[in-house]
């Protein structure tokens, strides 16, 4: 995943406004432009559910941003104003500037044997993991062992001073050029957005029936509220890309990255499981619940990728306690959105079996809900799909690119 934001770097130069002085914070203003695409609604605030939405399309995960947004947000008023923004940024600017290699080295060499070990070296790559997230999708115990035997020239199993210097001013440059191509990243999300045009209000006719919707994709958050509106789980077949076989991300697929959807890649997850046998069952399964109780807790949409696969989502990963069917039903997801956990409501209910007490989720959000993707052609993906995919309770819905017609 990208890294986490905020963050700090070698900026890239923003253009000001005739006659505007630069910020001694933000010289460059690119903590500005960051506040900029935050700000939604262009309200010179942040609230709550842009602060979610901006960071969920820039990687954070869901558990994350509540404790940043209040570090952030100093006066405690639920939104965060650019000053707040630009103090929080000129802080951590700061105090990155500060690092000292010898003074880093001395307070993780906790044993005081001039030389850090793996457990030592692994406290100080987590500390900078917490902060800036730069680690992604990587493991984290390998790659902590990877660092020690790069960086352990005589190969003693740990890093004296004079190993430690070199790798720590790599170390850092690396994680910094991170921060740099996730910065451009971001302005440029901001300069697309503010091009874009408006998208045209969709014509609710277009989307009723029991049959398969037609749906060029800027109509296709219209057609998700109209299925859901059903009690429908909307099954988008996705037909914005010609070459269905790239790994690159179709414009459905990075419409659904960057919009703020919780996304659980079904594909990916049987594949570990069952061909790489890099993960077992159960984990994969634990995970695939944590994706789902985050989109329970905080209202946002499971968005459930099957790419060009058919995972065995009936027969094998499925459980009442983890990733239940009834998440493919329409009618027992919206019984219980709106409800508190404990209530009578949920008593029973799926999400009573999914919800664990360390969750720390106290309601389904009115936002939750849940919808499918498959990127098999519209004529063939039920005969792929019928027999181990739960269609019964599904809007099928085909997307595609804008036509004439359209």
């Amino acid at each position: 995943m990208p890294p986490k934001a905020p963050v700090k770097g070698k900026p890239k130069a923003v253009a000001k406004k005739d006659g505007a002085k630069p910020d001694p914070r933000d010289p460059q203003g690119i903590f500005s432009a960051q506040f900029d695409f935050l700000d939604a609604n262009g309200d010179g605030m942040i609230d709550t559910k842009e602060f979610r939405h901006g960071l969920i399309s820039a990687g954070w995960s869901q558990d994350e941003l509540s404790d940043l947004f209040d570090k952030i947000d100093v006066s405690h008023d639920g939104k965060i104003s650019r000053e707040e923004y630009l103090n929080y940024h000129a802080k951590k600017e700061s105090k990155a500037m500060s690092l000292d290699p010898k003074k880093v080295f001395e307070e993780m060499d906790q044993d005081k044997d001039q030389a850090l070990n793996l457990r030592e070296l692994a406290k100080l790559i987590r500390k900078v993991e917490n902060e800036e997230g730069f680690l992604g999708d990587l493991d984290f115990s390998g790659y902590c062992k990877e660092q020690l035997a790069a960086a352990d020239t005589d190969k003693d199993g740990k890093l004296n001073f004079a190993e430690f210097v070199p790798w720590f001013k790599g170390f850092i440059h690396h994680v910094e050029s991170i921060r740099d191509k996730f910065e451009q990243e971001l302005l440029e999300r901001k300069q697309a957005r503010d091009q874009a045009p408006a998208p045209a209000a969709p014509d609710p006719s277009r989307f009723s029936g029991d049959g398969v919707w037609d749906c060029p994709l800027p109509a296709v958050v219209g057609a998700l509220e109209a299925a859901w509106a059903k009690k429908k789980i909307p099954l988008l077949i996705d037909d914005t890309m010609e070459d269905r076989e790239t790994l690159d991300p179709s414009p459905l697929e990075l419409f659904l990255q960057y919009g703020g959807y919780t996304l659980l890649e079904m594909k990916r997850m049987v594949v570990e499981v069952n061909m790489q046998k890099v993960k077992p069952l159960d984990t994969a399964m634990e995970e695939a619940r944590q994706k789902l109780v985050s989109a329970i807790k905080f209202g946002n949409v499971l968005c459930v990728l099957l790419a060009n696969s058919v995972p065995p989502i009936k027969s094998k990963f499925n459980a009442d306690d983890t990733l239940p069917l009834a998440i493919f039903d329409g009618n027992l997801v919206s019984a219980v959105v709106g409800a508190v956990v404990g209530s009578s409501q949920i008593e029973g209910s799926w999400v009573e079996k999914v919800i664990r007490k360390a969750d720390d989720c106290a309601m389904v959000r009115d936002k939750f809900n849940v919808l499918v993707v498959t990127k098999f052609r519209r004529e063939d993906y039920e005969d792929f799909l019928k027999e181990d995919v739960p269609l019964d309770h599904m809007q099928h819905i085909h997307v595609h690119k804008v036509k004439k017609a359209d």
